[in-house]
């Protein structure tokens, strides 16, 4: 009886099932990735939109000596 057939086909269909495996891992890792990076640019933008609104506020405060000069002028 010759097996090298059967022998031949399980290993051929063992590395189509590995080889499916792997690629389904792969893909898998590829979009966690992804989704990491996505999620680090959102934070990223949230962390600049609070430095430029408080960079805004503290740019839009009055400074000392404007606030003592509208004091002392009774505009303030």
């Amino acid at each position: 009886m010759n097996y090298a057939a059967p022998i031949a086909a399980v290993l051929v269909l063992g590395g189509l099932l590995g080889g499916a495996v792997w690629f389904s891992r792969l893909s898998a890792k590829a979009e966690k990735t992804r989704s990491e990076a996505r999620d680090l640019a959102d934070a990223n933008a949230t962390t600049a939109t609070a430095v430029a609104m408080t960079n805004a506020a503290l740019n839009a405060a009055p400074t000392d000596a404007a606030l003592d000069a509208r004091l002392e002028a009774g505009t303030a």
